[in-house]
């Protein structure tokens, strides 16, 4: 627009009259915390389901959908700092990676959708075990659960978070989950249901394509 019109909507909207490059928004956005912006989003959120914006994502009986995956933001092989978990790779690199894990509203049918405050997998002081996804989630179901229980909420998420820790950490909050369940994945879960489908005391749907 800049090229085009001689001006832009930075320029025109924000007054922004010389737009930084991404490199030095970088360098100005790096030293400031992410839980800055925590109060912003959760006072965004609040404010919709308050006013009742929020009632056309109600899905899955009646709940509000919230989708739940982890996310890298940053990768190397080179450069790394204190907070970064490292993975092996198979020609024995150490990749150094920083992951969030990204809660988002989201409904059937919706073109629109609401991000909420997201945990971050770091390393943790005095931790012999590296950080990791389940342990990250865990800690942001602990310390945001409360507030989201109040809306009625279906957390959705894929194998990784389906095993007993975390759906039960899920049902403690007052909340429900509908989590992707691979057969290859919690085997003894499905040696369960195996059972329960032969003595009748469990019924199988095929899925709608």
């Amino acid at each position: 627009m800049q090229k085009a019109h001689g001006k832009n909507t930075a320029q025109s909207i924000f007054g922004v009259h010389q737009i930084p490059t991404t490199h030095h928004i970088c360098n100005l956005l790096v030293p400031i915390p992410p839980n800055t912006v925590f109060a912003l989003l959760v006072g965004i959120g609040d404010g919709l389901y308050q006013q009742g914006y929020l009632e056309s994502f109600r899905a899955v009986g009646g709940t509000l959908l919230v989708a739940l995956d982890g996310a890298d933001f940053f990768a190397s092989e080179k450069s790394a700092c204190p907070c970064c978990t490292r993975q092996t790779l198979k020609n024995d690199k150490t990749l150094y990676r920083h992951t969030a894990i990204t809660p988002v509203l989201v409904a059937p049918g919706q073109t629109h959708v609401l991000p909420l405050p997201p945990a971050f997998v770091q390393s943790q002081d005095g931790q012999e075990k590296q950080d990791c996804e389940a342990a990250a989630v865990k800690r942001r179901l602990s310390a945001w659960g409360p507030h989201y229980a109040a809306w009625r909420v279906t957390v959705l998420g894929d194998d990784l978070y389906c095993h007993q820790p975390f759906c039960q950490g899920v049902l403690e909050q007052g909340m429900d989950f509908l989590l992707v369940c691979k057969p290859d994945s919690p085997t003894l879960l499905y040696e369960w249901i195996d059972d329960f489908t032969r003595t009748g005391h469990v019924r199988a749907y095929p899925l709608e394509r």
